[in-house]
């Protein structure tokens, strides 16, 4: 049956008007916008498409009502920083994500107080109007802002957090081995893993363990190289750590290669090696973890980096399918970290690097 339509003007305010216009019925229209049976699929998509010719936008709030969807999600963070570290890559690979979905991101900053309150957390989606959250608190997370979330079936995933179930992080894990298995193939043995920081989140133990388990499955001893200073960052600390880098740079058995935690790390390597005349990557190979393939430092960094666009992406597409069955638990999803080469890694000078006695040093 052919559907009869009127000529086309913009402006349609809501259904009934559309509906005049197309020459069908209201229901027709609400059924064919909403997905609902009733409605064959080639009027369905001549309604679209006239309501898109049209520029007609359903009201939110009356769609929520029928369909029990509001359509949109919260990005939960905290209202300490350091907590809930935010990624602009982040934002845009969950903005670009919900879009494809017809969906839009809120932003949610709240104490503690709040993400605790076991009267504020079971009704937070429905006084934020959202549907699932995306909960981007990466360290020292409150235990009952967990348990509130599971007791209440709270559409939920973690972001940069590991949890038993509904989580999306980075492998760290996974790319401390990869860059380990990299300088070991330019045949480097003295390989040593520096941090100037003691992190609580959970990628600082990663990282030492993917690094340790590429050392050891290669025979050889891993060394961790801790600076003994407190705080959880370098700028935590305030001072200045490039006197630290040195003194590990002028040691006699001094690494060949090194896997820096962070670029704050790795630029503090570079500076001393400039300091010490020494080349690099001639003689000193240095990897680093990075956020995005761009850096500040003098020299391109070899770097495993993480696609922050990708984790939001994946967030959000975990999210919908916790929005559609919030009590089923999700397994942990680990993404896959990059490299990028920079002018940073090379073959070890000597070829061979025989290994001292006394080589190891960890500080675990």
């Amino acid at each position: 049956m052919a559907v009869k339509t009127q000529a086309i003007r913009p402006g349609i305010r809501n259904q009934d008007e559309l509906a005049r216009h197309l020459g069908v019925t209201r229901l027709t229209v609400h059924r064919a916008l909403t997905g609902r049976a009733g409605v064959g699929e080639a009027r369905r998509r001549q309604v679209i498409e006239a309501a898109r010719e049209l520029g007609y936008r359903p009201n939110g709030a009356a769609r929520a009502v029928v369909s029990g969807r509001f359509n949109s999600v919260a990005l939960v963070l905290s209202t300490e920083g350091r907590r809930s570290t935010i990624f602009p890559g982040l934002i845009v690979g969950a903005g670009d994500a919900l879009a494809e979905h017809d969906m839009h991101l809120t932003i949610a900053r709240l104490p503690d107080e709040k993400l605790t309150d076991e009267a504020y957390m079971p009704r937070a989606l429905r006084e934020w109007t959202v549907d699932g959250l995306l909960i981007n608190y990466n360290q020292e997370i409150p235990e009952k802002l967990v348990e509130l979330v599971e007791r209440h079936q709270i559409p939920s995933v973690w972001i940069n957090s590991k949890q038993p179930a509904d989580c999306v992080y980075p492998d760290d894990a996974g790319g401390a081995r990869d860059a380990t298995e990299r300088l070991l193939a330019l045949g480097h043995r003295r390989i040593a893993f520096v941090s100037f920081a003691q992190p609580l989140h959970y990628s600082g133990q990663d990282r030492r363990d993917g690094y340790e388990q590429a050392m050891r499955s290669a025979g050889l001893c891993p060394r961790f190289i801790l600076q003994p200073h407190g705080g959880t960052t370098a700028t935590e600390m305030g001072e200045d750590v490039r006197p630290a880098a040195i003194e590990i740079l002028r040691r006699a058995d001094r690494p060949t290669a090194i896997i820096a935690y962070a670029v704050r790390e790795a630029a503090a390597m570079l500076h001393a090696a400039a300091w010490l005349h020494l080349d690099v990557p001639r003689d000193l190979s240095l990897i680093t973890f990075a956020e995005s393939i761009q850096d500040d430092t003098v020299m391109p960094l070899s770097k495993i980096w993480i696609s922050r666009v990708a984790l939001g992406r994946s967030a959000v597409e975990m999210l919908i399918k916790k929005i559609n069955n919030p009590s089923y638990p999700l397994p942990p999803k680990a993404m896959p970290l990059n490299w990028w080469q920079g002018t940073t890694c090379g073959p070890c000078n000597p070829p061979e690097c025989p290994i001292g006695d006394g080589y190891i040093r960890s500080s675990s």
